[in-house]
């Protein structure tokens, strides 16, 4: 009898032993609670006394819930996992939800998007639709066509080669065309070509007085190349007159007739648009600055592209600067109707000095080319 009853003591001290753990592990694991999303703590009793669920990562980011310590198992022993419920101190991931401050693709996004994108900033941020900034080669496009070279390097555009244009805009009378457009980094402008004479070695070749004005072989201005003997090839002046601003710049450039890798360049003011169609006729009374460099610095003179006795000069215009022995005298051409049009091509004034220095012999300083460009 007095065994069974020391038997029972052990039995009943051990039960409350276990129910003491039990309450501290319960304690421990409800302190360690995370709030939900709402602020609420989670976790209950399980009714076996088995780990509590919890630890699962809040909606949004928040810390996941604790796991809630076990109650008493039957027979008065520990609850298992009762020290702390699964994932209690911290859910999984639950430091930092979907959408938190670290998560890609949040702070930087699509190129062109975030702040930090570093991607071509050429284009304006308001894109008005698709755009014909590709060379004509790549195929025909649909889309915004350019005005000018110049607008399509402000595209973002950087490769030399023929593109459509349309200077007087799609409402305007006369329909876009293909010329060739250099990318001059350098200068940071799109140079549009509008006119060439080509190089020659032959008398009289057909060199209208109007030439420069009205449209002649456009095909051959999409590319920079001279073909001997062959008229001047120009889009028309015309057309180009509505681009014309108190900043337009012509660059002209002469190239030797025996060798076209060498060449010289003069830059001229653009009066108006009316000034530009007058040029090579008598029509050009308005003279305007010529100089060596594009900031109108160097070797500057006033001077108009007319007729003047038996040819017709480009004033201003002289290779002297370059280092050739021309004196004053400034490039020219005969016309059909000058006085004497029998030399073809652009005339260097050089003679054979400097034992032909600049590389042209047919008529000795005839028959070199000259390419005419806009910006």
């Amino acid at each position: 009898m007095r065994g069974r009853d020391l038997l029972r003591d052990k039995r009943r001290s051990a039960a409350l032993a276990g129910f003491a753990v039990a309450l501290s592990a319960a304690s421990v694991g409800c302190g360690s609670v995370a709030k939900m999303q709402d602020g609420s703590a989670a976790g209950g009793a399980m009714a076996d006394g088995s780990t509590g669920t919890g630890g699962a990562t809040a909606a949004g980011g928040a810390t996941g819930a604790g796991g809630t310590g076990g109650a008493a198992g039957t027979g008065g022993s520990a609850a298992t996992g009762g020290a702390t419920g699964s994932g209690g101190a911290t859910g999984t991931g639950g430091a930092i939800g979907n959408d938190a401050a670290t998560d890609a693709p949040s702070v930087t996004d699509a190129p062109g998007d975030a702040t930090t994108d570093t991607g071509p900033r050429d284009a304006p941020a308001a894109d008005a639709g698709p755009r014909c900034d590709q060379p004509v080669s790549a195929g025909d496009c649909t889309g915004t066509i350019p005005r000018s070279c110049q607008e399509l390097f402000t595209w973002g555009a950087r490769t030399d080669g023929a593109y459509k244009i349309d200077p007087d805009g799609p409402t305007g009378a006369n329909a876009p065309f293909a010329t060739y457009c250099e990318m001059n980094v350098r200068d940071q402008t799109g140079w549009t070509l509008m006119a060439k004479v080509h190089t020659a070695n032959v008398d009289s070749v057909n060199e209208q007085r109007t030439w420069f004005l009205t449209e002649a072989s456009p095909a051959m201005l999409t590319t920079r190349a001279f073909i001997d003997n062959q008229p001047p090839a120009a889009h028309g002046a015309y057309k180009f007159a509505p681009l014309v601003t108190s900043s337009s710049v012509a660059r002209f450039e002469i190239y030797a007739q025996l060798d076209v890798t060498e060449k010289a360049t003069w830059y001229k003011a653009v009066a108006s648009g009316a000034s530009l169609q007058s040029w090579f006729t008598a029509n050009d009374t308005v003279a305007s600055k010529v100089c060596t460099d594009l900031a109108f610095t160097l070797n500057c003179t006033n001077g108009t592209i007319a007729p003047n006795g038996d040819a017709t000069i480009l004033n201003g215009m002289v290779l002297t600067p370059f280092g050739y022995t021309a004196g004053t005298c400034a490039i020219h051409m005969r016309l059909n109707d000058d006085v004497q049009p029998n030399f073809s091509g652009v005339c260097s004034c050089t003679s054979d000095n400097d034992s032909n220095k600049w590389k042209d012999s047919y008529g000795t300083h005839w028959g070199n080319g000259l390419l005419i460009w806009l910006n």
